[in-house]
Protein backbone atom coordinates (compact mmCIF):
# COMPACT_ATOMS: atom_id res chain seq x y z
CA UNK A 1 0.00 0.00 0.00
CA UNK A 2 1.47 3.48 -0.96
CA UNK A 3 1.50 6.51 1.58
CA UNK A 4 -0.07 9.55 0.57
CA UNK A 5 1.55 11.96 -2.03
CA UNK A 6 3.28 15.10 0.14
CA UNK A 7 0.98 17.97 0.35
CA UNK A 8 1.54 20.60 -2.79
CA UNK A 9 1.33 24.15 -3.17
CA UNK A 10 -2.34 23.54 -3.79
CA UNK A 11 -2.84 21.91 -0.32
CA UNK A 12 -1.11 24.85 1.17
CA UNK A 13 -3.26 27.30 -0.58
CA UNK A 14 -6.21 25.64 0.87
CA UNK A 15 -5.07 25.38 4.34
CA UNK A 16 -4.32 29.07 4.20
CA UNK A 17 -7.73 29.67 3.19
CA UNK A 18 -9.36 27.15 6.10
CA UNK A 19 -7.33 29.02 8.67
CA UNK A 20 -8.43 32.63 7.42
CA UNK A 21 -11.64 30.75 7.64
CA UNK A 22 -10.95 29.55 11.66
CA UNK A 23 -9.02 32.49 12.77
CA UNK A 24 -9.17 35.51 10.55
CA UNK A 25 -11.42 38.55 11.61
CA UNK A 26 -14.18 37.54 9.97
CA UNK A 27 -14.26 33.27 11.34
CA UNK A 28 -17.19 31.40 10.18
CA UNK A 29 -15.57 28.11 10.16
CA UNK A 30 -17.47 27.21 12.90
CA UNK A 31 -21.18 26.18 10.98
CA UNK A 32 -19.07 23.94 8.55
CA UNK A 33 -18.20 21.00 9.59
CA UNK A 34 -16.59 19.44 6.67
CA UNK A 35 -14.29 22.29 6.46
CA UNK A 36 -13.62 22.09 10.30
CA UNK A 37 -12.58 18.43 9.86
CA UNK A 38 -10.99 19.53 6.54
CA UNK A 39 -8.50 21.80 8.50
CA UNK A 40 -8.03 20.05 11.42
CA UNK A 41 -6.65 17.12 8.41
CA UNK A 42 -4.25 19.55 6.81
CA UNK A 43 -2.51 20.81 9.89
CA UNK A 44 -1.97 17.16 10.91
CA UNK A 45 -0.66 16.46 7.55
CA UNK A 46 1.26 19.75 7.37
CA UNK A 47 2.58 19.21 11.09
CA UNK A 48 3.73 15.53 10.74
CA UNK A 49 5.64 16.04 7.61
CA UNK A 50 7.26 19.26 9.00
CA UNK A 51 6.71 21.25 6.28
CA UNK A 52 5.10 24.97 7.01
CA UNK A 53 3.10 27.67 5.31
CA UNK A 54 5.23 30.42 4.30
CA UNK A 55 5.13 33.10 6.19
CA UNK A 56 3.95 35.32 3.39
CA UNK A 57 1.03 32.83 2.54
CA UNK A 58 0.07 32.41 6.37
CA UNK A 59 -2.80 34.93 7.83
CA UNK A 60 -2.08 38.00 9.94
CA UNK A 61 -3.47 37.95 13.66
CA UNK A 62 -5.84 40.59 14.35
CA UNK A 63 -4.11 43.79 16.09
CA UNK A 64 -7.43 44.52 18.41
CA UNK A 65 -7.19 48.23 19.31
Amino acid sequence: MDTLPPADDEDAAELTALRIRAYGPDPDIASDPDAQARLDVLERDFAENDRAVPDDEAPEASGGS
